[in-house]
Formats: structure tokens, C-alpha cells, sequence
């Protein structure tokens, strides 16, 4: 895809992609600070409305008062250039555990990258569960469920496991679609629409 001129952005290359857009490791050149940007053309060629879900999603998100928890991935701004409609975010760590860099060998540090990597540790497996349950109920209270919690949507920033992409956030009262992953589905995909969440007290 031809990539549009984000304002006072350089992006250095691809580092991630998805059904609905790319995630490309950037730079602000006023700041010199590390993001990284996710870009989703405007019009898509199967006719589904994505750019309208996406935005949807985001509206929500930065509506809430709690999407600066701290194990919510925060995004920093939102914009229309060129087609495209693109987001800028914290950047993950590189699977390293180091921070992210313009280094070539960087590769973000998600959860799934963690686990093809090695096994997690006997301490990592419930300090990151309770993460992500931190992170999860954050959204709960606010009135808003993800869709769609897999490792890849799981990433890590200066150590701290965070829940990211938001794109089929959506508010959990009443009915929703059925939407997300399928191999993070119940095994039996007997889902019905009701978005059920329960919030820690």
C-alpha cells in the first residue's frame, strides 16, 4: 500500500499487521520520540466498513476515563491523512526486553512473541494474568468490552504487560456481534451476542 505523509511523523518500517491495517515503528521529528503508528486505509476492497468500526472503537476507548490505566496500551493521537486513518501509540518493548529502538533487529515484545520464544516462568504466568486482568476489568468498569484478548493483542512496555488493539471495543451492555478470533473463541463457538463482563469490586 502506498503509505501516506503523517504530519511531523517519519515512519521507519513495518513492524506488525492485521486484518484491518499495519503497524509501522515511527518517529516524531519535532520530539525525536519513539511510537508506534497503526495506519488503515479509508476505503476498503471487500466493502466493509472497517475505518467506520475502527474509529467507532477508538471513540470509546478515549471516552473512557480509565484508558490510561496502566495496563491499557495508551494512544497518543488520532488523524486522517491521505486516505488512511492512522492512530499513534507506545511503542513495545523489543522481545529482547529491551526498550524499543530503530535498531534492524528490533521485533515488539507481544505476548505471542514471548511464548515462541520459551515457555513463561512459573512467576510470570500469574504476575502477567493478573496484567491482564487488571487491564481488563479497567475496561469492565468503564462500561466496555474488547472482543478480542489473544497473545498477539497482549503487548509489553518497560516490562508491564498491557492489552492493546481496541478495534472491536465495543460497549458491554445489551447485544453485540459476534466478532474476534476464533481460536481464542470457546472451543465450541456456542458464544451468544450478550457481551458479558464482570468488573472486580
Amino acid at each position: 500500500m502506498n503509505l501516506p505523509q503523517l504530519p511531523d511523523i517519519r515512519l521507519v518500517r513495518q513492524v506488525g499487521s492485521g486484518s484491518y491495517g499495519q503497524v509501522w515503528l515511527a518517529v516524531n521529528e519535532i520530539t525525536h520520540k519513539l511510537l508506534a503508528a497503526k495506519i488503515i486505509p479509508l476505503t476498503s476492497p471487500d466493502g466493509q466498513d472497517r475505518v467506520g468500526r475502527e474509529l467507532a472503537s477508538l471513540i470509546r476507548y478515549e471516552a473512557s476515563a480509565r484508558s490510561r490505566h496502566e495496563h491499557l496500551l495508551a494512544i497518543d493521537h488520532v488523524g486522517q491523512a491521505e486516505g488512511f486513518l492512522y492512530y499513534l501509540m507506545q511503542p513495545a518493548d523489543d522481545v529482547s526486553g529491551k526498550p524499543a529502538s530503530l535498531d534492524r533487529d528490533y521485533r515488539p515484545a507481544t505476548l505471542a512473541a514471548r511464548l515462541q520464544s520459551a515457555p513463561l516462568s512459573a512467576d510470570e504466568c500469574p504476575e502477567y494474568a493478573k496484567q491482564l486482568l487488571a487491564g481488563l476489568a479497567s475496561l469492565h468498569q468503564s462500561g466496555l468490552a474488547h472482543r478480542d484478548i489473544k497473545p498477539e493483542n497482549c503487548i509489553f512496555v518497560q516490562g508491564r504487560l498491557k492489552v492493546a488493539d481496541f478495534g472491536l471495543l465495543t460497549a458491554s451492555t445489551g447485544t453485540c456481534s459476534l466478532v474476534g478470533t476464533p481460536a481464542y473463541m470457546p472451543p465450541d463457538h456456542q458464544m451468544n451476542a450478550q457481551a458479558d463482563v464482570y468488573a472486580a469490586g
